[in-house]
C-alpha cells in the first residue's frame, strides 16, 4: 500500500468529493439504515464552496482521492459536517488518518473542539468515533446549533442519531 497523504481539496474537485461520499454509502447496504442509499449527497456546491474555505481535507492514496473530511467553522467548534471514505479503502487506516488532520485543522482555526452527528447504532459510526476521543452527548449539552442539526436530519428520514463532541487538549 502506497503512502497516505492528507491536503486541502480544491473546489474544483467536489464532484469527485461526491462520488467518494455515493461510494462510502455502499456500507450501508444490509444494515438498518440501508435507505442512505438513496439520499443523495450534498449538491456540488456545498462542497465547493467548503473547500474554498480550506474547510474540505482530501485522502490521497495510490494515485487518487480515497476520502475526505468536509467541515464547518463555528465559534464553538469546527464541526465535522461528512467523513466518508471509498468502500474499497474502508478498514485501512484513511479515517483516523482524516481524523487527526481535522483535530490539526481545529487547533490550526483556534477551536477547542470538534463535533458531529452520526448514526448511534452503527459500529462504524458512534463507536468509531468514540474510539478516536468523541463523546456522546446527551440532550441538555447539546447546545442550540446541534439540537437543531439532529432535528433537521430528522426530518430528512435520518434515524438513530445523536451529537458527540471531541475536546481538544492543548
Amino acid at each position: 500500500m502506497s503512502r497516505l497523504r492528507i491536503r486541502r481539496a480544491r473546489p474544483d474537485e467536489a464532484e469527485l468529493i461526491r462520488t467518494i461520499e455515493d461510494s462510502a454509502a455502499a456500507r450501508f447496504k444490509g444494515s438498518a439504515h440501508a435507505y442512505v442509499n438513496d439520499h443523495a449527497a450534498p449538491p456540488a456546491a456545498i462542497y465547493a464552496a467548503l473547500a474554498a474555505e480550506g474547510l474540505v481535507l482530501m485522502a490521497d492514496q495510490d494515485g487518487g482521492a480515497v476520502g475526505f473530511a468536509a467541515c464547518e467553522l463555528f465559534p464553538d467548534a469546527l464541526h465535522l459536517k461528512e467523513l466518508a471514505v471509498l468502500h474499497r479503502k474502508q478498514g485501512q487506516g484513511v479515517g483516523r488518518a482524516l481524523i487527526a488532520a481535522v483535530r490539526a485543522e481545529a487547533r490550526r482555526r483556534g477551536r477547542a473542539a470538534i463535533t458531529l452527528t452520526t448514526f448511534q447504532d452503527l459500529a462504524w459510526n458512534a463507536p468509531w468515533y468514540a474510539r478516536q476521543g468523541f463523546v456522546e452527548l446527551g440532550a441538555g449539552a447539546l447546545g442550540e446549533r446541534l439540537r437543531r442539526e439532529l432535528a433537521d436530519e430528522d426530518a430528512r428520514g435520518l434515524a438513530s442519531r445523536c451529537a458527540m463532541r471531541l475536546t481538544l487538549t492543548p
